[in-house]
């Protein structure tokens, strides 16, 4: 049974005969039908190969947009806490309090104290739980108006840093590691060596000292005295 690109072709031919009026025998009827098939044939697979050009184009073209949304994503997941940390960096500089000072008291930790006024004794204020030495802001001058007073903060309130925990251990004093070892992170002991290393060996303050404390700060001031002071 003749296929139907076949029957088109025979149709072709017949119609040609007619319009041209002239007869063909039965071998280039037979001729002018095969021509007319691989026509079809080469039509078809041309029209094959866009299809398949046009799919493999779409797919490069979705490729390229779904990796143009992951770069974008990604760039809108990085650079924003990037920016974060840079304007924090900025800000902390800016407001860090003027005479303010961050000491470095051993163990890749800093602690900011500020100072103000001459004379003796020194006065030590430390402030209440959860404070930072913010809360002395207007007592301070008063009190330097009479001889020395500085203010600080505990590790990890207001500019002062959090004790480094990934410190290296390779000590060679061995006091020093003695030392760095005997309390545990925020215990009331470990505060008043970090305010003994500050306000002795980093900034060396002048002796005599007055405590004087709120709080939390009363209890460290209590726990310094008995410690260094007694």
């Amino acid at each position: 049974m003749p296929t139907k690109k076949r029957k088109n072709a025979i149709e072709i031919c017949n119609k040609r005969n007619e319009d041209t009026r002239e007869g063909h025998t039965h071998a280039q009827l037979q001729k002018c039908v095969e021509e007319n098939v691989d026509l079809d044939d080469g039509q078809d697979t041309g029209g094959e190969e866009s299809e398949n050009s046009k799919d493999t184009n779409l797919r490069k073209e979705t490729i390229r947009r779904c990796c143009n949304y992951i770069k974008y994503l990604v760039l809108l997941l990085l650079i924003p806490p990037f920016l974060n940390y840079a304007a924090l960096s900025g800000e902390s500089n800016k407001l860090q309090p003027e005479n303010g000072v961050l000491y470095d008291i051993g163990f890749g930790q800093k602690m900011f104290m500020k100072c103000l006024g001459e004379g003796s004794p020194t006065v030590i204020l430390d402030a209440s739980t959860g404070h930072s030495s913010d809360v002395w802001y207007f007592i301070q001058p008063l009190v330097a108006r009479h001889t020395r007073v500085c203010s600080y903060d505990r590790a990890g309130i207001g500019f002062s840093e959090r004790p480094n925990v990934h410190v290296n251990h390779n000590i060679s004093d061995k006091n020093e590691d003695i030392y760095k070892n005997r309390w545990k992170f925020f215990t009331i002991e470990r505060m008043a060596d970090d305010l003994n290393r500050l306000i002795t060996k980093s900034s060396q303050q002048s002796k005599p000292f007055v405590m004087v404390g709120a709080e939390l700060g009363a209890l460290v001031a209590r726990f310094y005295s008995h410690l260094y002071e007694g």
